[in-house]
């Protein structure tokens, strides 16, 4: 059996609580990302250096949460790793 076939096979829907744990944890990083990208537009006027900071930790913190869910969703064999 090559690779592919055996991550497919690994490959299975997550158990319903698997699935809630998932958006719950996607929900968390989102509504991180929302919180800093708010506060950043709401100093952007008076502090546009931190803003702009604020801004790029909102990017850095979405892509960093996006990799560690999909890692471990592929770790978990929930997702093919191709």
């Amino acid at each position: 059996m090559d690779k592919t076939a055996i991550q497919s096979a690994r490959c299975v829907p997550p158990t319903p609580l698997a699935s809630a744990a998932i958006n719950l944890v996607a929900e968390r990083f989102q509504g991180v990302v929302e919180e800093l990208r708010r506060e950043a537009r709401r100093i952007e006027s008076y502090d546009p250096v931190t803003a702009l900071r604020l801004g790029d930790a909102a990017t850095a913190f979405c892509e960093t949460g996006t990799s560690i869910l999909q890692e471990w969703l592929i770790d978990t064999g929930t997702i093919p790793s191709h």
